[in-house]
C-alpha cells in the first residue's frame, strides 16, 4: 500500500512479505514521483512470525530504522522473510 502526503513531496510504501523462509528481493521506481538521497525503511523485527510483545518482553518486536541510498531514483531492497516494512521517499 502507498499513501502520499497532502504537500506531495512524501511516499510512504507499506511492504509485507509474508514468506515464512524466502527474501524477496526488490526494484522499487515510482513512476512520476523523482526521489532523492535515501530512503528511510522502518522494519519490524522478531525471532518468528508468531512473536508477540507483552508485559515479561516488551520489546520482543521492535521497529529497526535504516537508510538505504537511492541510484537515479531506483531503491534496490531486499524484503526480510516474515517481516513488515514501511519504506519513506521524498520527491526530489
Amino acid at each position: 500500500m502507498a499513501a502520499l502526503n497532502k504537500a506531495g513531496d512524501k511516499l510512504v510504501l507499506f511492504c509485507v512479505n509474508r514468506s515464512l523462509d524466502t527474501d524477496m528481493p526488490a526494484r522499487i521506481q515510482i513512476d512520476g514521483f523523482t526521489t532523492e538521497g535515501e530512503a528511510s525503511i522502518q522494519t519490524l523485527r522478531g525471532s518468528s512470525i508468531t512473536d508477540a510483545n507483552d508485559e515479561d518482553n516488551p520489546e520482543w518486536v521492535i521497529p529497526i530504522q535504516t537508510e538505504e541510498a537511492l541510484a537515479k531514483g531506483v531503491l534496490l531492497h531486499i524484503f526480510p522473510h516474515e517481516r513488515v516494512a514501511v519504506i519513506t521517499l521524498r520527491r526530489r
